[in-house]
């Protein structure tokens, strides 16, 4: 086996799957249970989508500025075994992943929120 590969497939890995994350939100492919929210009325499913998004929205904030401090506190102590690269580097990967998340969801929240909107005027248009 090549020297090192353990270590580069895992600094590898790391990035993957936080750009995958990222990219996974740019298009929606993120499993979600919305069963409940597609049996009640439209004001509470408005309401309800709301709160989740901005539920979502705030645990990505935290989870960048936390990513942030991680990096920058466990990265500078840590070196890899054979490369000698800090995991400033590896680390790096969770602020920007959850950090492009955060714009993906924040932009898909705009969207959606003038897509309930719209929906809401029809519902009320055809019920008066």
């Amino acid at each position: 086996p090549l020297k090192g590969a353990s270590e580069i497939a895992t600094v590898l890995f790391v990035w993957l799957v936080m750009l995958g994350v990222a990219a996974a939100a740019y298009d929606k492919l993120h499993p979600r249970v919305d069963v409940i929210a597609q049996l009640v009325p439209i004001k509470l499913r408005i309401a309800l989508e709301i709160v989740i998004m901005v539920f979502v929205i705030s645990l990505l904030i935290y989870f960048t500025i936390s990513g942030w401090g991680f990096t920058w506190s466990s990265g500078r102590q840590k070196w890899t075994g054979l490369f000698q690269i800090s995991y400033v580097y590896v680390y790096l990967a969770l602020p920007i992943g959850f950090g492009l998340m955060l714009l993906r969801v924040l932009y898909h929240f705009v969207l959606d929120t003038k897509a309930f909107i719209e929906e809401w005027k029809q519902k009320s248009h055809v019920n008066s």
